[in-house]
């Protein structure tokens, strides 16, 4: 295994180690378990709006902003 292959291979079991973490401790927190979804959720959307926009080509995000300009112009 060369070390690029193992310095991923920490990188991703890291970040997997920080989000199990969180989700834990989110379940854990001293609140009702209908605000715990909640916030489970919401996180979920934004992380998945992050990730989309990561991968969303320059055409696809410069369309998607002209958008959001004309709506926010209204």
């Amino acid at each position: 295994m060369s070390e690029r292959e193992k310095a991923t291979g920490i990188s991703v079991g890291l970040l997997v180690g920080i989000a199990l973490g969180l989700v834990i401790g989110l379940l854990y927190a001293p609140r009702p378990g209908s605000e715990t979804r909640a916030t489970l959720t919401d996180k979920a959307k934004k992380t998945n709006h992050k990730f989309k926009w990561l991968f969303m080509t320059p055409e696809r995000k410069y369309i998607y902003l002209r958008n959001r300009t004309k709506e926010g112009m209204r």
